[in-house]
């Protein structure tokens, strides 16, 4: 009996340690362990195989993971996309960069290099040449794999026949298993590559090298920074007349970009409002237009993203193309601007933080596009996130995050960032956009189109300090309030769109010597970037004087300023001649610059209303849009407009507008949930997924709080 007990004993014991022994081991943040095998894991959660089955567990309850031998993992062709992002994991997580890293950001990292470590990849080659050795029956040949590496082998003569030069071949390869990341991991990289056919490889030991310059892969495998610079040759070449001719546009981008190198601040890499001129290289520096006003001193990070945002347009990138320093430099100053926690760029005392971070935001997701960098991208994501966080519910943004303020000015360039965000590959939810049509809805004036600044049809801001007829009043936020419509997807026919057009048509640009109370260039950049999306008769006919009104006031005489543009528009004053060149190049490149960041990633918007084209109101069929009948008529109250049938005047569908209970405001939370939470009717949230969430404990995520069908009993 006592022998039959200790044999079971032993079996227990061996059967428990076995268990453990061969067990991946995640520890929480609550101090509890899970024991098993992880069969998947990504950035945002891990699953494990336990004895009581499998269990999916977040990122953020993850305190750390304790992994056994590495798993083979399916092997796949390892793309140039995923090698950099590896690269990025461990040159972060060694810090060659120097940047301060917290040990949250360090175990993020860790785990990301967990996912690839110990894994058996595919790798396409090239065959870059081959050496034919007949007195020793074989032949050593040279394939070429990822961004340059090559690897060289022998093979059998009798082989050869099934390789050809320039002809694509399948190599494999083993990243190394180290638990942590270390330089050297790309040698061993390298010495693990073999070929993956069955064709004999005589080499006793492979000899992978780095050929004295790095030649482009001809099996597709340019680096993000080249593939931009080759798509802005192409969208050069198809806009070769419009670049070059008699307009002269390339000549004048060029001479603003030298302008802008020239004026940078080093080493820190930023573009100062205030003190530009300190960067002047001779005894006569840039004037100040107004010397009894210098520009402001706080907008230094937004007049930086519109600089790199305009070096950036121009094909140029951190490791390509003559200003490749300063666009290395100024997207360094960005990423050190970022707060870690928060995701804000710079400080955000006073009203220009907010402009600084959706200028900057734009130029990190454009940069993102560019380099793919996963310093970058994640630098931008934190800072989508941040304006995503703060946008008011059914609106748009102001100076604080969800104060209830909104205005088109800086809701205009939230629109832009977040549509830039969603072609770098970062989630944006699609009720972003649809907020900020709202908004802009709410500030269009219906007789005439007119977008307001705060309220409908309103004159907008005003510089203070000034007498009020110094500017002429322009249709400024009906220009930007067109721009956001048109990213976020309505169409020409939509009512508010031809009205907007029309009030742009009447306000061409002008820079109307002496007086000069027409320049406005923020006005100039938003009415090009809208008009140059749409295309058309108006386009033509603003394209010809914005391109005159530009060409003709570019600085071409004098040392220093050449290439620059005076400060003299409305709002020059507090951004200088920094803003005003920055912004101006911007303006010359935008008939080009959206086409040149089309990765194909479009942004993810709801469906416009196929029976108003997102305009949002039809003709009143009573008085057939006269507004009168006799007397006013009393279905459209005089207007001549009403609200669509269909999309009950919101001018997109989605599951929202299907359900009629979804669409409702809280009368004691005033939160506009539309059936986000849980929707009593249709059981799903906006994105059609089931839920049993509940938002307000009022009206329990239905938006109100009795239902006017069942009086509020289901």
């Amino acid at each position: 009996m006592k022998k039959r007990l200790l044999v079971l004993c032993l079996c227990l014991l061996f059967l428990t340690f076995a268990a453990s022994a061969g067990a991946d081991v995640i520890h929480l943040k609550d101090g509890k362990k899970i024991e098993g095998e992880i069969i998947s894991e990504n950035e945002k959660e891990v699953v494990i195989e336990t004895s009581y089955g499998e269990r999916t567990i977040s990122r953020d309850d993850i305190r750390k993971i304790e992994y056994d031998r590495p798993r083979e993992a399916e092997t796949a062709i390892l793309t140039h996309k995923q090698f950099t992002e590896l690269k990025g994991i461990v040159n972060d997580y060694i810090n060659d960069a120097g940047s301060p890293q917290t040990p949250e950001e360090k175990e993020e990292l860790l785990n990301e290099w967990r996912i690839y470590r110990g894994r058996k990849v595919y790798l396409d080659g090239t065959v870059w040449g081959i050496k034919k050795d007949k007195a020793g029956g074989e032949a050593t040949v040279e394939i070429i794999y990822l961004f340059g590496s090559k690897y060289v082998c022998k093979i059998p003569l009798s082989k050869l026949g099934e390789i050809k030069e320039d002809e694509s071949i399948l190599l494999t390869a083993r990243i190394p298993d180290y638990k942590e990341p270390r330089r050297s991991w790309e040698k061993d990289f390298d010495k693990s590559v073999r070929l993956a056919s069955d064709i004999s490889d005589t080499s006793d030991t492979p000899k992978p090298s780095k050929p004295s310059k790095p030649r482009r892969d001809s099996a597709g495998g340019d680096t993000p920074a080249e593939e931009h610079a080759e798509r802005y040759k192409e969208i050069s070449k198809e806009h070769a007349d419009s670049l070059g001719g008699n307009a002269g546009i390339k000549r004048a981008i060029e001479c603003g970009l030298d302008w802008l190198a020239r004026h940078q601040s080093f080493p820190a890499g930023q573009w100062d409002g205030d003190g530009y001129n300190s960067n002047c290289r001779t005894d006569k520096p840039c004037p100040q237009i107004n010397p009894e006003a210098p520009p402001a001193a706080t907008f230094d990070i937004g007049i930086t993203g519109l600089a790199l945002s305009a070096f950036l347009a121009n094909g140029l990138t951190p490791s390509t193309g003559r200003y490749k320093d300063n666009v290395k430099k100024a997207i360094a100053y960005l990423l050190s601007s970022q707060n870690k926690k928060t995701g804000v760029l710079g400080s955000t005392a006073g009203e220009s933080w907010i402009y600084n971070h959706a200028l900057g935001t734009i130029a990190l997701c454009e940069a993102c596009i560019v380099t793919e960098d996963r310093k970058v991208k994640r630098a931008a994501r934190k800072a989508v996130d941040y304006i995503i966080k703060s946008q008011n519910p059914g609106a748009g943004w102001k100076y604080e995050p969800k104060d209830g303020k909104s205005d088109t000015s800086i809701t205009s360039w939230m629109v832009q960032a977040l549509s830039k965000a969603q072609r770098a590959g970062l989630e944006v939810p699609p009720e972003a956009f649809n907020d900020a049509l709202a908004w802009i809805g709410t500030v269009t004036r219906v007789k005439d189109g007119k977008v307001g600044y705060v309220r409908a049809g309103d004159s907008g801001a005003k510089l203070g300090g000034r007498p009020p007829d110094t500017y002429a009043s322009l249709p400024t936020m009906t220009a930007a309030g067109l721009l956001c419509r048109v990213i976020s997807g309505q169409k020409k026919p939509a009512h508010d769109i031809v009205t907007g057009l029309k009030l742009l048509r009447n306000n061409l640009p002008d820079y109307n010597r002496p007086k000069l109370d027409k320049v406005n260039f923020y006005y100039w950049y938003y009415g090009t970037n809208a008009l140059a999306r749409m295309g058309g008769a108006e386009w033509e006919k603003w394209n010809s004087s914005v391109r005159k009104a530009l060409l003709t006031s570019q600085r071409a005489v004098g040392i220093c300023q050449a290439g620059s543009w005076d400060p003299v528009g409305e709002w020059c004053v507090v951004g200088g001649r920094t803003y005003a060149t920055a912004i101006n190049v911007l303006t010359l490149e935008a008939f080009y610059r959206h086409e040149l960041y089309d990765t194909g990633k479009q942004p993810a918007e709801a469906k416009a209303c196929n029976k108003c084209g997102g305009g949002r109101r039809m003709i009143c069929k009573s008085c057939k849009g006269a507004g009168t009948k006799g007397d006013e008529c009393s279905t459209c109250k005089g207007n001549g407009l009403i609200k669509c049938s269909k999309c009950k005047g919101r001018g997109r569908l989605s599951r929202n507008v299907d359900c009629p209970r979804c669409n409702k405001i809280c009368s004691l939370c005033g939160i506009h949930h539309s059936g986000e939470m849980h929707c009593t009717r249709c059981k799903k949230d906006s994105r059609g997924r089931s839920t049993g969430k509940k938002a307000c404990m009022s009206c329990k995520g239905r938006g109100y709080k009795n239902c006017s069908k069942c009086k509020g009993k289901k």
